[in-house]
């Protein structure tokens, strides 16, 4: 298996040249840097929602969004 994928990298490599290594490693460095900002933004988001859910403030937002009492006319 691993003399079959040697033999087609050796092929593409003849045909298209090899890949630019300074473009791979910035392309590795900035996806690096840019998923680490994503897992940021989003564990924050998700802190934020778990602490809201366990200081009971979305409970209290649903109560003023939908009152629970229904005022008599």
């Amino acid at each position: 298996m691993g003399n079959k994928v040697s033999n087609l990298m050796n092929k593409y490599d003849s045909r298209y040249g090899e890949l630019d290594a300074g473009k791979s490693e910035k392309f590795v460095k900035s996806f690096i840097i840019s998923s680490i900002a994503v897992s940021l933004i989003l564990g924050g988001i998700i802190s934020i929602i778990i602490a809201a859910v366990h200081s009971g403030l979305v409970n209290k937002v649903i109560d003023v969004v939908k009152p629970t009492e229904t005022p008599t006319p």
